[in-house]
Formats: structure tokens, sequence, C-alpha cells
């Protein structure tokens, strides 16, 4: 058993770095193509820094959470995969929403809730009013990765776990 959650937590722990390094690249490289020309770039108000955490949140995890569970069924088949069950989720087990397309709606709208108000005001407490385009991008670079690093155990557990996949 305790084999097993060693083997577990190291599998998510690999898979936790390589959403954070994917997401964080791609959440940089859709900011620069967004507001590059634009500098310094409005953190307020419509087409904003803080207008763009909609799509900068909810879009990774959606895609995330639509793609991962097929990857993982696929290397599920080939037995690369470590042992997970229903007690290794003991505790929360009863919040996952079954079926992909309805986890993944979920965890997009909850982790849109849980880091768009903090990063607001974090920007609001830090009297952000535009920022400069280099800034813009190293912060939607360490943005994205705390995205990916953050949901990846949401979408992989169930998945790994044996929650049904519809």
């Amino acid at each position: 058993m305790a084999a097993r959650r060693a083997d577990l937590r190291r599998f998510l722990r690999v898979e936790m770095a390589v959403g954070a390094t994917i997401n964080g690249a791609i959440t940089a490289g859709i900011a620069w193509l967004v507001f590059s020309g634009v500098d310094p770039v409005p953190v307020w108000g419509l087409g904003g820094l803080v207008f763009d955490l909609l799509p900068s949140t909810v879009l990774p995890v959606l895609a995330m959470g639509l793609l991962l569970p097929v990857v993982l069924r696929k290397r599920r088949a080939s037995g690369r995969l470590p042992a997970c069950g229903w007690s290794d989720l003991t505790g929360w087990s009863h919040l996952v929403p079954r079926g992909v397309v309805t986890r993944a709606v979920a965890l997009a709208l909850v982790w849109f809730t849980l880091l768009a108000p903090v990063a607001a005001a974090l920007l609001w407490g830090g009297g952000w009013n535009d920022a400069p385009l280099s800034v813009v991008l190293l912060g939607k670079a360490l943005y994205g990765a705390l995205v990916g690093a953050s949901v990846t155990p949401a979408i992989l557990l169930p998945a790994l776990c044996g929650i049904n996949e519809r």
C-alpha cells in the first residue's frame, strides 16, 4: 500500500511539472499574441489583463480536463500507470463529478472561481493600472504554470482511480 501511494505521488509530481511547463508556455505564448503591440498592457477593463483571466484559466482547464483522461486511457491500456483505487480519494471522492465532460466543466468553473479573484486582488493591491509587456508575459507564464500544476491532480486522480469516464 505504501509503495503504491509512493508510485502515485511520484507520478503526480512528474505530471504536475509537465502540466505546469506546457501550460505556462502556452499561456505566455497566447498572451504574446494577444498583447503584442500593446505596451504598456492595461490591467483593467475589457481586453485588459484581469479580463484575460477568464480565458487563460477556463480554456486550459477545459483542454486538460478533456484531453488528459483520453491520454490516460491509452497509457492504462499499455500498463504504464501506477495503481490507484477509491481509497486514494478518501475524503473528497463524493465531490468528483462523474463523466469527463462534466468533470472538465466543473473544474474549469472551480479553478476560475479560486484563482482569478486572487490574481485580480493582487493586481489591485499592487496598484497596477497597466504593466509592461515583459512583466505581463512573465506573469502569464507563472499564472499558466500555477493553473496547469494545480489542476493536474484533480484531473488525473479521478481518471486513474476508476471514476466513470463517459
